[in-house]
């Protein structure tokens, strides 16, 4: 299913797709969606498939399959496994919002990754890196996640040269930074 609010962006997606830009009506830039690369993921999806209903419900769905198999492949153990996926089963927002049209699965992609770098044992520029760039495009997908990602990557700033963090951090910023950028420009405003 698709819920209604998912069609904002729809609509949104569907004017640039006929070239009208990034716009509700046509006639005046206003941004009236919260999930830019949500939204941008839907426009490449549509301008590939050249429709948009289906094409919507078959993104949810393939994120929605990769969220969970990456979760259930990182279960450390059988009742991990188990526990990971009766949660999710229980979880009705799960159920409602991971085909619903709206960002979430791109959200728990984006959040298990995260996940997955801050863990990893990877040499730490390259955790930091991985860690600033999926919290850029976390971000940009949903503004309100910075308060899940700050603290981890403030956190991955430890142990080494100020410096070294900062210039690795702008190297990872980017999806964030450019829609920023972007937004301010094409709608007058950052957000």
């Amino acid at each position: 299913w698709l819920g209604d609010d998912s069609y904002i962006t729809l609509r949104t997606v569907e004017n640039a797709a006929q070239g009208h830009g990034l716009r509700w009506n046509v006639d005046e830039r206003v941004q009236t969606y919260t999930h830019p690369l949500w939204m941008l993921g839907l426009l490449a999806g549509r301008l590939v498939t050249g429709e948009v209903y289906f094409t919507t419900i078959t993104i949810c769905l393939v994120l929605s399959t990769a969220s969970v198999a990456w979760l259930l492949l990182r279960a450390a153990s059988p009742a991990a496994i188990v526990g990971t996926f009766a949660l999710l089963l229980c979880a009705r927002a799960f159920g409602d919002y991971m085909t619903s049209g709206l960002e979430t699965p791109a959200t728990f992609v984006l959040l298990v990754a995260f996940v997955a770098a801050a863990q990893s044992g990877a040499p730490a520029r390259w955790r930091y890196l991985a860690i600033v760039l999926l919290a850029s495009l976390a971000v940009t997908n949903r503004m309100d996640l910075a308060v899940l990602c700050l603290p981890t990557a403030v956190a991955a700033m430890r142990g080494g040269s100020w410096r070294v963090r900062v210039a690795w951090g702008a190297v990872g910023a980017p999806p964030f930074v450019l829609w920023i950028a972007f937004a301010t420009f094409y709608y007058g405003s950052p957000f």
